[in-house]
């Protein structure tokens, strides 16, 4: 539970689930160079927030690849008529990281269940 959490890994937690480039998908590229940037942590304190996201499987991380877990169910935002630019989204993500994260595509309907 997220509550459970680090200060660190909370604040990042919320950084990489409402930053602009997580789209539909919830899957995004970002460096760390970048995240030190936007939330002013150390590089110390990213590293072990991150380490805890993943622990927990809140958050996978590869290379300069994110993703958010449960973004697309969290966000709101599905439907058939959705469908269209979540596919387009999936689409420009390297087959290689979505094998690596484990990611699938879940049409609105799966979001559903």
């Amino acid at each position: 539970m997220v509550e459970n959490f680090s200060p660190w890994a909370k604040y990042l937690f919320l950084y990489l689930l409402t930053n602009h480039r997580i789209g539909l998908t919830g899957v995004y590229e970002i460096t760390d160079r970048v995240m030190l940037f936007d939330t002013g942590l150390s590089k110390d304190q990213l590293n072990e927030a991150k380490e805890e996201l993943q622990a927990a499987d809140r958050v996978r991380f590869y290379e300069n690849w994110v993703y958010v877990v449960n973004a697309q169910k969290n966000n709101g935002y599905f439907g058939e008529k959705l469908d269209p630019a979540v596919k387009k989204e999936f689409n420009r993500i390297p087959k290689g990281i979505l094998d690596t994260l484990s990611i699938h595509y879940l049409s609105g309907s799966d979001l559903l269940d």
